[in-house]
């Protein structure tokens, strides 16, 4: 008897989805197939669907004339509506719900539908794959068909699934005749290895003993569809060279051989997929304008960027100051350092005068310190010490000064600093003909040499340098830290050279060495110069050239997209920050995104006035309104390209653009894990940090990248440390299991291994972390045991690898980053 295939969850739980437009009521009904009515906008609709809405149907008639018939129930509706709607997308709970959505989408051409649909399909397969076989041969679905025999394949006895009824005898003979022959090739190709003789044929297909079948299953799954290989994937060869413990080769070159034998397994069944179902792919149907139909390239239109225009008082200079990352509030000097902002909050009834010389009665201009001490100066020799303050002073001012602006006693012009008196004291002393102060301690140079930075002072910033080079022997770390934040190369060289081989990286010592004040770039610089001294290896402390970050696609390959509405034309226009116009329409964006345009845009007025200028470049733009209209999803080619477009999609709360960068980011994860930390630690986007942390602790040794240089040293010190904990956790598990391994060498906390184990070790811990492939050399640990020979049973063996693996994952998954 068979069973119902629709196994939906229970009327009584149904709960109907928030489906709203700001300042819009719906205004028509799309009743399902058991009777509950969806009340809608009919806007939404036209736009995200081409075949659902009738043409005849009056949003002014009575309700029942505006109500809308379909064949979809409550359950499969609610789930297509909520992927029309600017909503995050619903979780598509089992595979029926997912293949009636995919129907329903496909039938009234809803393409975020069938995107969500087509890969919550795919997360099915792995699971399902006989039930997704013959739900797609039913419905003609020959792509979804062929990936799901490529899993169904890998098994060689069924079990009676519903969805058979419903399909034609032709669509199971296909897939036996499929497997049939997968099957031949695979055991052709491993009859060499004297692995897989208890066989029973039924019908041309071999049946094998419960363990061989396990690997059969899993070396099959691997060649075909990518997936994971678990501890098995070694038995072919170690079974081959079971009891003869003197011809038994190393494992190492078990591991080539089981390479070899994977890729040639997968060539030869890629031949087989493309020979059973090459001539069964069906052609896509694009309607008119729908899909991803583009116009050619335009010419790019060069940007200027609009002047501005300020008053400027003594203590404003907006312009010289804003240009250099300096904040002046109110026409008031205000300034920020790299990592703190200093609000202007320095009014004291009674300031005190500062030491000679500082206290002249020819001073034109008074500083005051954040502690209120005046200093009274003069601007030139202030502008022949600075060419920032040589650039503020020749700026025309006005004849009078504001009250607090102005000295109340002597009535010259007033400007408030951040830094304290004796910090002022000392720098400008360096400015004048005086003897140069000699700073015993070491925070005095850092706080006199960022000031000098700050204000661009060159002879304070020699001068103290070569103050700083006293400290290196008694203080290294500290040393490279300042050098870095003030960027003296050279100093922070001569730093290097003289600090020791490990670096403490717990987070009290790190903030104390101003370890976090430098950023994770400069920390990396440090790390591998320690560890290629430590190997004798090049030892030159070598500060890389980075390269560009946020690299695009060349700028004569930019085709802009074909945004297109049926019957309406394009009523606003958004213009890139390279000067490239969108003509798009406002009821599109004012659904899909609640950021992006401004309450206060007049669509009736002019070209100029309805045009909104953004600060993302034409090559993130184009991607990004792509995603707010029904068309298929843009291919996001890179990491950089992604990170831009996700940026963008939150700011502008556009859902699915957020969906879909979400989805492409996590591609990226496996081999460009380091570029992903960084960039997510840049953003605040702790959750993607996480993630790409997770590959990152796979590993050892990193390589540069120019994302280092934009995030504080403190992301990197997190990684290292969350790096650190797994190493142990993954040490400790191993020697639970009596496999440990004593060919490493130590580097800052971490144990670094030789290639070949540095390869196996991660790729265990990425199993672990991530759910990742394993590689051919999953049974490493436990079989480098018995290098000697052996008379285990490799079952035995395999019982063992998989055990460990287990004991690992459970381990790493109570790490906390």
């Amino acid at each position: 008897m068979a069973i119902p295939p629709h196994g939906a969850t229970s009327r009584d739980k149904f709960i109907m989805p928030h489906l709203q437009i700001p300042d819009e009521s719906p205004d028509i009904i799309v009743r399902s197939s058991d009777g509950v009515d969806f009340h809608v906008h009919s806007r939404v609709l036209s736009m995200m669907s081409t075949g659902l809405l009738p043409k005849s149907v009056s949003k002014d008639s009575t309700e029942s004339a505006r109500a809308i018939d379909i064949p979809e129930d409550s359950r499969t509706l609610s789930k297509l509506f909520q992927l029309c709607y600017p909503i995050r997308s619903p979780r598509l709970e089992s595979i029926h719900i997912t293949q009636a959505v995919l129907v329903a989408a496909r039938r009234y051409r809803m393409v975020r539908a069938i995107e969500v649909a087509e890969k919550e399909w795919a997360r099915f397969l792995r699971e399902d794959h006989l039930r997704a076989y013959f739900i797609a041969m039913k419905h003609t679905w020959m792509e979804d068909a062929k990936e799901a025999a490529k899993y169904a394949a890998c098994h060689t006895v069924d079990t009676y699934v519903p969805e058979m009824d419903g399909v034609p005898a032709e669509a199971y003979r296909r897939l036996f005749d499929y497997r049939k022959r997968c099957q031949d090739t695979f055991t052709n190709m491993v009859a060499p290895y004297n692995s897989f003789q208890d066989h029973h044929p039924l019908n041309g297909i071999r049946s094998f003993a419960p363990f061989w079948s396990d690997v059969f299953s899993e070396m099959m799954n691997r060649a075909l569809s990518g997936g994971p290989n678990s501890s098995s994937i070694l038995a072919p060869l170690e079974v081959r060279y079971h009891g003869y413990s003197k011809s038994r080769p190393p494992v190492e070159t078990l591991v080539v051989e089981s390479k070899a034998l994977e890729n040639d397994l997968h060539a030869a069944l890629s031949k087989i997929i493309i020979a059973l179902y090459g001539k069964l792919r069906l052609e896509t149907h694009h309607e008119p304008g729908f899909g991803e139909a583009l116009h050619a390239a335009i010419p790019l239109v060069d940007w200027l960027a609009k002047p501005v225009s300020q008053r400027v008082t003594y203590c404003g200079f907006l312009i010289f100051f804003h240009t250099r990352g300096l904040l002046v509030p109110n026409h008031r000097l205000t300034i920020y350092t790299q990592r703190r902002l200093f609000p202007n909050l320095f009014y004291h009834h009674d300031m005190a005068p500062a030491s000679s010389p500082f206290d002249r009665a020819d001073a034109d201009i008074i500083i005051r310190s954040s502690d209120g001490v005046d200093f009274r100066v003069h601007k030139t020799t202030l502008a022949m010490s600075s060419p920032l303050f040589d650039g503020m002073f020749n700026v025309p001012q006005p004849a009078t000064l504001a009250d607090e602006d102005t000295h109340p006693e002597s009535g010259l012009p007033l400007l408030r600093f951040t830094e304290d008196h004796q910090t002022l004291d000392s720098l400008l002393r360096l400015c004048y003909p005086l003897v140069i102060p000699v700073l015993e301690d070491l925070g005095d140079v850092s706080a006199v040499l960022e000031a000098a930075k700050k204000y661009h002072i060159d002879c304070a910033i020699a001068r103290m340098g070569e103050r700083l080079l006293a400290f290196v022997p008694k203080e290294p770390l500290r040393v490279y830290a300042i050098a870095c934040c003030v960027g003296l190369k050279a100093e922070a060289e001569f730093a290097a050279k003289a600090t020791p081989d490990t670096i403490p990286l717990d987070l009290e010592s790190f903030n104390q060495l101003g370890f976090n004040r430098i950023t994770s770039g400069q920390l990396f610089h440090l790390m591998d110069f320690l560890r290629r001294r430590r190997d004798n290896r090049a030892a030159e402390f070598v500060i890389p050239t980075a390269t560009p970050l946020n690299s695009t696609t060349s700028r004569d390959t930019f085709v802009k997209p074909h945004l297109q509405i049926p019957d309406k034309s394009p009523d606003i226009i958004i213009r890139s920050s390279d000067g490239i116009d969108f003509h798009v329409h406002s009821h599109v964006l004012s659904v899909i995104s609640t950021g992006l345009l401004p309450a206060s845009l007049d669509k009736d007025s002019t070209e100029d006035a309805r045009t909104i200028d953004v600060p993302e470049d034409s090559q993130i733009l184009s991607p990004l309104l792509q995603l707010c209209y029904p068309m298929r999803s843009p291919r996001l080619e890179s990491l950089d390209a992604t990170q831009a477009v996700l940026e963008a999609a939150r700011r502008y709360q556009i859902v699915r653009a957020v969906e879909v960068a979400e989805k492409e980011w996590t591609k990226f994860l496996p081999e460009d894990h380091l570029r992903a930390y960084f960039i997510a630690m840049k953003h605040g986007w702790m959750d993607e940090a996480e993630e790409a942390a997770k590959y990152a602790a796979c590993y050892t040794v990193d390589t540069y990248i120019p994302e280092m240089d934009r995030v504080p040293a403190e992301a990197y010190r997190r990684l290292f440390d969350y790096r650190r904990r797994c190493q142990d956790t993954f040490i400790n598990v191993a020697q639970q299991h009596n496999c440990d391994h004593h060919d490493y060498s130590w580097f800052n906390g971490l144990r670094e291994y030789a290639p070949f184990w540095s390869d196996v070790i991660s790729g265990m811990m990425n199993k672990a972390l991530n759910g990742g492939p394993n590689s051919s050399s999953i049974l490493v640990p436990v079989g480098a045991r018995y290098r000697g020979g052996y008379s285990w049973e490799v079952e035995r063996l395999v019982a063992e690898s998989k055990s460990l693996e287990d004991s690992l994952r459970e381990a790493l998954f109570e790490i906390s980053w």
